[in-house]
């Protein structure tokens, strides 16, 4: 009886979250395909052997989508791994809409019967799942709303771990193959595994890893993941998101761009405009990032939990492109400081960190947008701030000393070789527009000797008259191979950025689309000199 009675109890706890979800899940039904569309219209174009690189431009995969007869619809597949589009696969079967419903009713299960494991698991106080709903609340709304896969990696990256503590190598390689082969950044796990010397599960999850990859191949085609790692995801890396330098992206790559590098349009006044800076603060940045989940693994030689759970704040700081939804995955290293610096039991230390994490996930962005640059990224500092917190918790004061200064000076070294040999080759080109308003332009004409250019919103296409005057145009004889301006056979261009419909204007200036240091497909104007004889 006094067991029933306990369960009884602790199933209450579960009420406010339960209510939560189910209002959301309600809510979700009345909104957009929104973020879903993405893994939808991804899969149903591998369905119909139409999944190509073209994908990978928004473009193309707007334009796409719309010629499939849904409208109302902004979405990017870049950067995204091949894996999504065949992950999707059995929810074709459906409609958008339902298929959404579907896939977020049934990661809102996964994720509630892990969140329960993950309780019993580690002992942690049923009152702890009153605070959830509150902690989490915007990542939580997100991830329902938006279609996003964060419960899900949440859950598969949980269930993972309980299978790799108990020595279920297969199952916990399986979990976590996943996450890596969806979303990439979970890939330093492998660093988890070598540095607590798990070598029989590093071998399991290379191999899961391959498998999955050769299996996704079936059905995506070995050229899309050779694209996808020359040009995908070293762009994505390198902090080709969206504009090139929005402060959306909530990390600190980001922060970085608009510190060191100079846009003629997007940011015109940098601190510093120093490319070679860029690079250097970049890769000490995630030496110092890498050198502190280092040194927390080896520190903590019997806490598994919290040796993985760095690895995973560490990937959070190292991604190019933060998110609200990815907040859940806070509960990680939240519960494993919690664990082993309190025993779950609230202090004044414990209380503060629950406080950042609190900030972390719910910190509204958009209203720092308009304050001066370093005032705009609130996630990333509260982020970094955790990491520290972790750091002076968990690694003893003898391991920062001999072993900090090789680990950092080993890792960047690693970190600055690639960049000594990048081809950085010679642009020319510059702006057509004197400023920015739209994220993505579509096509452009010229009407009474003015240019007009058509953009992408969520409503469709619409058009935009400028200022500029254009007394005349020719694209005779100019053309785009692969991925190059040529006129009469002669190439014009070298730049990697893609080129969409050049044009000879005024007999000097050849203007044309290009996503140059933008996200794949979010074309701007561009113009560079027309060659005289």
């Amino acid at each position: 009886m006094k067991s029933l009675a306990t369960l009884h109890k602790k199933a209450l706890y579960y009420i406010p979250i339960l209510l939560l979800l189910s209002y959301l899940l309600i809510k979700s039904h009345f909104f957009i395909l929104h973020d879903f569309s993405t893994y939808y219209f991804s899969a149903l174009f591998l369905v119909e052997n139409t999944f190509s690189t073209a994908t990978y431009d928004a473009l193309s995969f707007n334009e796409a989508i719309v010629a499939k007869g849904y409208e109302q619809i902004f979405a990017a597949y870049y950067p995204n791994t091949p894996f999504i589009a065949a992950f999707f696969l059995p929810f074709t079967l459906f409609s958008p809409h339902f298929a959404k419903i579907l896939f977020v009713v049934l990661t809102v299960i996964l994720f509630l019967w892990t969140l329960n494991k993950c309780f019993n698991y580690f002992s942690i106080p049923s009152y702890y799942l009153l605070l959830f709903p509150i902690l989490f609340f915007t990542s939580l709304k997100s991830n329902v709303l938006f279609g996003q896969v964060y419960l899900l990696l949440f859950s598969l990256l949980m269930l993972g771990f309980i299978a790799f503590e108990q020595k279920k190598w297969l199952l916990s390689s399986f979990f976590w193959s996943i996450t890596i082969l969806l979303k990439v950044f979970p890939i330093l796990i492998f660093f988890f595994l070598l540095l607590k010397k798990k070598y029989t599960a590093f071998l399991y999850l290379a191999i899961c890893c391959t498998i999955l990859l050769l299996l996704s191949c079936l059905f995506t085609g070995t050229n899309i993941w050779i694209y996808f790692f020359n040009d995908i995801l070293p762009s994505s890396m390198n902090g080709q998101l969206y504009d090139g330098f929005t402060a959306a992206a909530k990390s600190a790559l980001m922060l970085f761009k608009n510190l060191f590098v100079y846009d003629q349009l997007v940011n015109p006044q940098p601190f510093i405009n120093s490319y070679c800076l860029f690079l250097i603060v970049q890769i000490i940045y995630k030496t110092l990032i890498i050198s502190c989940a280092v040194l927390v693994s080896l520190s903590q030689k019997n806490n598994l939990f919290t040796a993985f759970s760095v690895w995973i704040l560490a990937a959070m700081l190292l991604t190019p492109n933060g998110s609200s939804y990815s907040g859940i995955l806070l509960f990680i290293p939240l519960f494993a400081y919690l664990q082993q610096c309190s025993n779950f039991e609230i202090s004044k230390k414990s209380a503060f960190v629950l406080l950042v994490v609190l900030a972390i996930s719910n910190v509204p962005n958009h209203l720092f947008s308009q304050l001066p640059l370093l005032l705009k990224f609130p996630r990333f500092y509260l982020l970094l701030l955790f990491l520290i917190i972790f750091y002076f918790s968990f690694v003893e004061k003898r391991a920062t000393n001999l072993l900090a200064v090789i680990i950092v000076l080993v890792l960047f070294t690693i970190l600055a070789t690639p960049n000594l040999f990048q081809n950085n080759k010679l642009d020319k080109s510059n702006y057509v527009l004197n400023n920015e308003q739209h994220i993505l332009i579509s096509d452009y004409e010229f009407k009474n000797k003015q240019l007009v250019y058509k953009y992408w919103t969520k409503d469709g296409k619409k058009s935009f008259l400028t200022n500029i005057n254009i007394q005349q145009s020719d694209s005779n004889y100019l053309s785009v191979q692969n991925n190059q301006i040529y006129f009469k056979n002669q190439p014009l261009t070298t730049s990697s950025d893609l080129k969409r419909q050049p044009t000879l204007v005024n007999g000097t200036d050849i203007f044309y689309l290009s996503d140059k240091n933008r996200g794949y497909g979010f074309y701007t104007l561009r113009k560079i000199d027309f060659p005289t004889q």
